[in-house]
């Protein structure tokens, strides 16, 4: 289906579903992004744009400070905070701004995260 489709394509190169501490729920992306750069051997400074979900105003910035990623590429069409973040659809409006972030510059490399809302957490 996707040769037959005109849009521009994107190519998933890595996934990852990790647990973080239970008290901190929020930081879950931080397991999962560092799971994603030890399957790719990339680093943030390969990152063209990151989408990382906010489920509170501070979750995108200490998750982006955590993984090293550069602010000026997080949320730059903002975050879920201004365009809201209906539950069970974060990670799909996450990859969807990612790939129009990353179509209109043409190409480069992307990276959308989702907080383990819900109970997803790492034994003690």
């Amino acid at each position: 289906m996707a040769a037959e489709l005109t849009v521009p394509k994107i190519e998933l190169i890595a996934t990852a579903t990790k647990g973080s501490k239970p008290e901190e729920p929020g930081l879950a992306p931080l397991v999962a992004i560092g799971e994603v750069f030890r399957q790719t051997g990339l680093t943030a400074s390969d990152l063209t744009l990151a989408e990382i979900m906010e489920a509170y105003a501070v979750q995108a910035i200490a998750c982006a400070t955590g993984a090293g990623v550069a602010p000026q590429i997080v949320n730059i069409g903002g975050g879920a905070l201004a365009r809201g973040h209906p539950i069970g659809a974060s990670g799909a409006i996450n990859a969807v701004r990612l790939w129009h972030g990353l179509v209109a510059r043409g190409s480069g490399t992307g990276l959308a995260a989702i907080a383990a809302a819900g109970g997803s957490a790492l034994p003690r």
